[in-house]
């Protein structure tokens, strides 16, 4: 997996945009799209450090090192390896689901709270 493809992938699964990740990291969304195409990689070492903690994972992990990648594979990853695709595609549709579904209470909430302040 490309680093690119390993940050989109992050990206997508932590529920962020391209213009949420890029406030995070101190770059403009259309950077991080050439992130995620591989057209371009972080030109510093804190952007590097940025995009790790944003996601708690380790470097070794976002670079693919392979040396290190069974020391470092972050815990919600490491037991989707063993999986076939089928499986981590049924995982990943639950993951999305969880998030909709928190969303959609937070704005139930937000609802809720919004009514109690008008009365």
């Amino acid at each position: 997996m490309t680093f690119g493809n390993r940050l989109r992938t992050l990206r997508l699964e932590a529920g962020m945009s391209q213009e949420q990740l890029g406030q995070k990291i101190h770059v403009s969304a259309r950077v991080v799209g050439y992130y995620e195409t591989d057209d371009r990689f972080p030109k510093n070492q804190q952007i590097l450090i940025d995009i790790a903690k944003t996601f708690r994972v380790s470097l070794d992990y976002l670079l693919d090192n392979p040396v290190r990648q069974e020391s470092s594979c972050p815990s919600r990853f490491c037991y989707m390896k063993s999986m076939d695709r089928e499986h981590r595609a049924l995982v990943n549709e639950y993951i999305l689901f969880l998030r909709w579904k928190q969303r959609r209470d937070q704005l139930r909430s937000d609802e809720t709270e919004g009514e109690a302040k008008d009365k």
